[in-house]
């Protein structure tokens, strides 16, 4: 369902009220909105009611338990790290493709999986300047871990305009947050479908719209990974073909993952993040723009499941 609102009120809720983390998920499909030094910049005061903006906002309104039916088609079991079908850790074994990520993007290219991925320049050191590679080349050429904020999910809609037709986004945990509200959205039909594979690594905390999130994995991506360690979380039936292809290939090798370590981390964000701006709302608690079940709530303080 659309929610009613405009660029004032992104303005309002969430730019001015420091919850912005320059994701771009508002000027994906905005023309009025466009990112000038990493941050974001209008032409003009929208007079549009309902807006693409807001509605496609990771922090404008986040409904967990609606988005995990949306893009899995089930709640979670799992309240610390989401739904997940597997969770391994990889390693690079081919040291020319530079790191795992890099690797999964490669073994995603050759299933034919993705024509594009959209990426951060290795170009900027602290804060994401997305790119579109089209090439493998080009992907190891802006390998690595990104830090500080960025628009991806703006070149994800760039990358849509620009006719490519399966489009792999590497980003953080509010990357895929915009994206995953994108993907499944029916109300505002943009093309998503091309956007066909999200990967993400583990969160940094690294700026001001942080303390008001609960995600640590990407709960909403294809893939969530670890880019240090190479635990990874496998969510969806492409992200384990494109993992499998990875260590078919040689790319990388897999081992067990450290599963309660993945879970006291992310559940440590979620606790403390969570009690900074707690409210209640019938069956579900909002914390401030997010929902999450009530399930969630009698989770906290407890031993966290194994899967």
């Amino acid at each position: 369902m659309k929610t009613e609102k405009c660029l004032a009120d992104l303005q309002l809720e969430v730019i001015y009220n420091d919850k912005c983390i320059q994701c771009g998920s508002c000027g994906a499909f905005c023309q009025n909105i466009f990112y000038e030094g990493g941050k974001v910049n209008y032409k003009e005061q929208c007079s549009e009611t309902v807006g693409v903006c807001y509605n496609f906002c990771p922090r404008s309104e986040l409904n967990v338990p609606e988005l995990d039916i949306k893009m899995f088609g089930k709640k979670r079991d799992n309240q610390a790290l989401g739904v997940y079908s597997k969770a391994v850790k990889a390693t690079l074994k081919k040291s020319s493709l530079k790191d795992v990520t890099a690797a999964l993007l490669v073994a995603a290219m050759d299933l034919k999986a993705i024509d594009c991925a959209v990426v951060g320049s290795a170009k900027v050191d602290k804060s994401i300047d997305p790119v579109i590679c089209t090439k493998t080349d080009e992907i190891l050429a802006n390998a690595g871990e990104r830090k500080g904020f960025g628009p991806l999910v703006q070149m994800a809609g760039n990358a849509i305009r620009k006719k490519f037709e399966k489009i792999a986004v590497v980003g953080r945990p509010c990357h895929a947050q915009g994206l995953v509200k994108i993907r499944t959205s029916k109300d505002f039909l943009v093309n998503q479908d091309k956007i066909a594979l999200v990967i993400t690594q583990f969160c940094l905390a690294q700026g001001k719209g942080c303390p008001v999130c609960l995600d640590y994995t990407g709960e909403f991506a294809d893939i969530s990974i670890d880019a240090k360690s190479g635990e990874a979380l496998i969510r969806t039936e492409l992200g384990q073909k494109v993992l499998d292809k990875a260590a078919k290939a040689g790319y990388i090798e897999i081992a067990d993952a450290d599963i309660k370590g993945m879970e006291n981390k992310a559940m440590n964000k979620k606790t403390s993040n969570f009690k900074k701006v707690l409210a209640k709302n019938n069956d579900l608690l909002a914390a401030d723009y997010v929902k999450v079940d009530m399930a969630w709530l009698k989770s906290l303080g407890e031993e966290p499941k194994k899967t």
